[in-house]
């Protein structure tokens, strides 16, 4: 079972308490998972219609032929002088209209809560995926970057109740502008 090691001559040890030795991550609340949101103001760019094509639909993880609002905003920095530190497009239902005037007059609100006041649609799960991938052009133009540099790409499925997708957000953060720090416990468990 792994809890004892045992040496010719020498005696035995215990080696293990029997505990999981797996890790969990924990966050309190959705609202932790974009931290920015409270501290970073968020600047809207561009608004349109959009519906999900094939190429959209495997970039984003999602179904075609979805009908979403785009609008792309950036973050700037709170005390850098407003420096632009992650540029984010955004797609929600077409039928949250008011979305993007909702955001711009709350820039420190996250999204998902306003689609709760604003539509009574409650977020109750967020994924998350984070890859290293090449800075897009268009995110390089607004955060002043290089295109193709190095960043990073947090893609966010924000989903309802029934795992309705709310919103899906795409966001780009240069190498340089971002770190993420994961607190982690070890789930020991005792055995007696």
């Amino acid at each position: 079972m792994g809890l004892i090691r045992r040496w010719p001559r020498l005696g035995s040890k215990v080696v293990s308490v029997g505990f999981d030795e797996s890790y969990a991550r924990s966050f309190t609340s959705v609202s932790e998972i974009d931290h920015l949101s409270s501290t970073h103001k968020r600047e809207i760019q561009l608004t349109q219609e959009c519906v999900v094509d094939q190429e959209l639909a495997q970039k984003l993880e999602c179904e075609k032929y979805l009908r979403f609002l785009r609008f792309t905003n950036i973050r700037t920095h709170p005390t850098d002088e407003g420096k632009p530190v992650v540029w984010t497009a955004v797609y929600v239902n077409a039928a949250y209209s008011k979305l993007p005037e909702l955001a711009r007059h709350n820039p420190l609100v996250l999204l998902s809560t306003l689609i709760e006041k604003e539509y009574g649609e409650r977020c109750q799960e967020v994924t998350q995926k984070i890859s290293a991938v090449p800075l897009p052009a268009e995110a390089a133009i607004s955060l002043n970057a290089t295109p193709g540099s190095p960043a990073l790409r947090i893609l966010r499925h924000y989903l309802g109740i029934c795992r309705n997708i709310l919103e899906i957000s795409e966001s780009y953060h240069p190498g340089d502008r971002y770190s993420l720090t994961i607190n982690m416990q070890n789930g020991r468990r005792d055995v007696r």
